[in-house]
């Protein structure tokens, strides 16, 4: 159940700032989304494999989903992606060369990965949906292929890893009664380059 006091902070990116956007995809045990991805193998919906395939489809970002964080400076407050800055992040990560920047629990532990495939769920029907995910429009997915065999095995067969998280570049500003509020210098309420947002905010 949401807490009405507790603030609510609104991400934004710059399309034009130079290194804001999604830098890496991590693969977590506990998404803040709290949507676990789905681990494709020969058994998987609507797939007809001879063998394991590798591959993690899941979602990254919920359009207008609240995210309780938690630090020292800020205490307990909330973080939205509109569905507007989600397209952005989509549009800058297209334009990177990023896909095979993929690790452990937001740690130097880089895995063997890439990104295969990343997408904007845009209508009703939609092939997430053959995955066993009913999410709302404007919901960014990705399947990501696991090369390594070994950590396939270690972590993803043993749920060590269920989700996916990020780690993203970018503003972020206040809400005010569902508004982004104008005058920010009282309320602490931009920081440049929220670097790694799902990790080092809880710091």
């Amino acid at each position: 159940m949401e807490d009405l006091d507790i603030p609510v902070y609104e991400i934004v990116l710059d399309e034009f700032e130079t290194g804001h956007g999604l830098n890496r995809i991590s693969l977590v045990k506990n998404p803040a989304i709290k949507n676990n991805f789905i681990a494709l193998s020969d058994n998987s919906i609507k797939l007809k494999l001879d063998e394991d395939k590798r591959e993690l489809v899941g979602p990254l970002l919920i359009p207008n989903q609240k995210i309780l964080r938690e630090n020292k400076r800020l205490g307990k407050f909330y973080i939205n992606f509109s569905a507007e800055t989600i397209q952005s992040i989509l549009g800058k990560y297209q334009h990177s060369n990023l896909s095979q920047s993929v690790n452990l629990y937001h740690s130097d532990k880089l895995v063997k990965a890439f990104t295969k495939e990343i997408w904007i769920k845009e209508f009703a029907e939609d092939k997430s949906n053959a995955y066993g995910f009913n999410l709302d429009i404007g919901t960014l997915f990705a399947k990501v292929k696991v090369q390594d065999t070994d950590f396939w095995a270690e972590y993803v067969k043993t749920s060590l890893v269920e989700g996916f998280s990020i780690e993203l570049v970018s503003d972020i500003v206040k809400k005010f009664e569902n508004k982004l509020e104008a005058d920010t210098t009282n309320y602490e309420a931009i920081f440049n380059e929220v670097d790694l947002i799902l990790k080092n905010l809880e710091k």
